[in-house]
């Protein structure tokens, strides 16, 4: 029963169910956010996936020297919007 209703969505507040395919998403990110840090990420969470699924330690240390330099860039970014 849980996989048919995988595909729905309850609306909150009311009763109504909404099919998936029906439903647009807008994602809206921080202003300080940009296509390369946006890239960056998405690369931080396939390494994260690599590594979780191989068990590699190299990826590990791959995934975290990532992991940090995105945190890097992603405060640069943010102290960057706020002084301005």
């Amino acid at each position: 029963m849980s996989g048919m209703l995988e595909k729905y969505y309850f609306s909150k507040g009311s009763n109504a169910i909404f099919h998936q395919n029906n439903l647009n998403f807008s994602a809206t990110h921080a202003p300080w956010l940009n296509a390369e840090l946006l890239k960056l990420i998405r690369k931080k969470r396939r390494l994260w996936k690599q590594a979780k699924s191989s068990g590699d330690p190299a990826k590990w240390v791959k995934y975290k020297r990532l992991s940090n330099s995105v945190k890097d860039h992603l405060n640069k970014a943010y102290w960057n919007y706020a002084n301005e």
